[in-house]
């Protein structure tokens, strides 16, 4: 399950959540639907950047976020640490 909307005030889409089931964890099925996703941002066009938040400490979901393209905003929200990706 996936999630994403307009973030209009930052000009920029909020990738805002991405489940995988824990049973298909660690075969790549993350890594593919985020891109599709970021594909699909990229087609529409609407906005040039992609912020999102994953929780300090989930080295996943950085390692997956910083594999796609995603940085460190150097930005913190209490435990979430707030990332960025430019699509052009």
């Amino acid at each position: 399950m996936a999630l994403y909307y307009d973030l209009n005030e930052m000009n920029a889409y909020d990738f805002s959540r991405l489940f995988i089931n824990e049973r298909y964890r660690g075969r790549g099925f993350g890594t593919e639907a985020a891109r599709l996703i970021l594909e699909r941002m990229e087609r529409d066009g609407k906005f040039d950047k992609v912020v999102l938040c994953y929780i300090d400490g989930n080295e996943a979901a950085k390692n997956l976020y910083e594999k796609l393209g995603f940085y460190s905003t150097g930005e913190r929200y209490d435990d979430e640490i707030t990332m960025e990706k430019r699509l052009r």
